[in-house]
């Protein structure tokens, strides 16, 4: 048996595990959180647009196939909360909420910037656009709903919901699995609880340039050539013109039929459903929370053109239209005082 070359006091013992308890709270420890996904999710060189999908071991013994393009698909992180995140209640502090989110994003806008960010680097460097280019978050919104206790494991699973000439917006879910899932009113329960909302925005920077997210999704392989007789409008470079403006209009055209659904439009795992053109996407959104593989065998490159992904951006910027516009909301307000 193997014996220690010194003994540790009581109050030594007591302080270790006090320090091991808290780990996630000690100096750095958010800094070695970030770059660990950073590093870990960054190619190591370029790949196909079907090879991109996320790197997260699955422990589900679902057999479910992921039916959402790789670009949609969630990231997830695993996290506790240690005693010195709780509040005076013991439940985990809303301020530690937003430390969370930067893990959860950091792994998910590394894996779909990092494949085009070099390229369009290189070519803003030859328009002429100097200064280093830089991701950059906006914003962040976090809804409470049910508390977390102390140590309690959870769940943050983050994805893209759309994009315009500006700004990529995320959704982030933090999730706990029920101690006894039990059928519910709208289905078969899965076995999950949402504690928490987060809604994120990006924006990226070269020197005082802003990057359009459509430049770096395209240079990246996630999105394919949009055809010349496909709906939008075109920038002199061959960029597709993305903006809010396209959310409104959509919603203008709501009752036709190859307008998104109204707000009243029944929905599939509490998101709105698509018309029959984009059932598929529809079905997709239905799993989006439940599935976390690396299965991507499901999805088929040409089952997702540009018109669909295209259907499925709007939608996400739809459901996140009123947070965006509240930014400038606000910012008016603070100029009328």
């Amino acid at each position: 048996m193997a014996v220690l070359p010194f003994r540790l006091s009581w109050r030594t013992t007591l302080i270790l595990i006090y320090l091991i308890a808290n780990i996630k709270t000690l100096p750095f420890a958010w800094h070695v959180r970030v770059f660990y996904h950073f590093f870990r999710n960054m190619p190591r060189k370029p790949v196909p647009p079907k090879q991109i999908v996320p790197r997260e071991p699955s422990k589900s013994k679902s057999t479910r196939k992921i039916l959402t393009h790789p670009l949609f698909t969630p990231v997830q992180i695993s996290t506790r909360t240690p005693l010195l995140e709780t509040d005076y209640n013991f439940h985990k502090s809303n301020s530690t909420y937003f430390s969370d989110l930067d893990v959860s994003r950091t792994k998910l806008m590394t894996r779909i910037i990092s494949p085009g960010f070099k390229k369009v680097n290189a070519q803003l460097e030859e328009e002429g656009h100097r200064g280093r280019m830089v991701v950059a978050l906006g914003a962040v919104h976090v809804t409470f709903r049910k508390e977390i206790g102390i140590f309690e494991k959870v769940l943050v699973r983050s994805r893209i919901l759309g994009w315009d000439e500006k700004w990529a917006v995320m959704v982030s879910y933090f999730i706990r699995t029920k101690k006894a899932p039990v059928g519910g009113a709208n289905g078969p329960d899965k076995g999950e609880e949402l504690c928490a909302v987060g809604l994120s925005k990006y924006v990226v920077k070269k020197g005082r340039f802003t990057v359009k997210p459509d430049r770096i999704l395209r240079m990246g392989g996630w999105l394919p050539k949009k055809k010349l007789d496909q709906a939008g409008s075109e920038t002199c470079n061959g960029e597709i013109k993305l903006s809010l403006a396209d959310v409104q209009r959509k919603d203008d055209g709501a009752e036709d039929a190859e307008g998104l659904e109204s707000a009243q439009t029944p929905a599939i795992g509490g998101r709105v459903v698509l018309d029959e053109k984009t059932a598929a996407a529809a079905e997709s959104a239905a799993h989006a929370l439940s599935v976390s593989d690396t299965d991507n065998s499901a999805w088929n490159a040409e089952a997702w053109d540009w018109e669909e992904i295209e259907e499925e951006r709007l939608r996400g910027l739809k459901l996140a239209k009123t947070w965006l516009a509240l930014d400038g909301e606000l910012c008016e307000e603070f100029d009328k005082n």
